[in-house]
């Protein structure tokens, strides 16, 4: 799994900071994306992932810069594809939602993908 989060990190990144599970910055910088995945086997070498990524800024009542980041990533993985060294990736749009944070200032999406990796040996 170790090079399907790199290229979902460096995939995102082009759009917004992207990270692996937690921010590591104690102060962090706005707007800024964490991923998690949710793995299972499909078949012989293939796998299946709910990969849930979570979008987080600091904007107040102003939605526009939080829902334009949420709509680049949107259409960059919707039907995202491609080749690496051990696997062939494609992914799928599943669903995003509004996550209340109860503070005046943080806002919070969710971007929910799925992935299906067909293993190469």
């Amino acid at each position: 799994m170790e090079s399907v989060i790199k290229h979902i990190i460096d995939t995102c990144s082009a759009v917004v900071q992207t990270y692996f599970r937690v921010n590591p910055n104690e102060v962090p910088s706005y707007p800024y994306a964490v991923f998690t995945y949710q793995e299972s086997s499909v078949e012989w070498e293939q796998d299946g992932c709910y990969i849930d990524i979570d979008l987080f800024d600091n904007q107040g009542t102003d939605d526009s810069r939080i829902e334009a980041t949420l709509n680049q990533l949107k259409n960059i993985m919707k039907h995202h594809y491609v080749m690496l060294d051990d696997c062939y990736l494609r992914f799928q749009f599943s669903g995003a939602n509004i996550i209340d944070t109860m503070s005046d200032t943080l806002q919070r999406r969710n971007i929910r993908l799925y992935l299906i990796i067909d293993w190469r040996n």
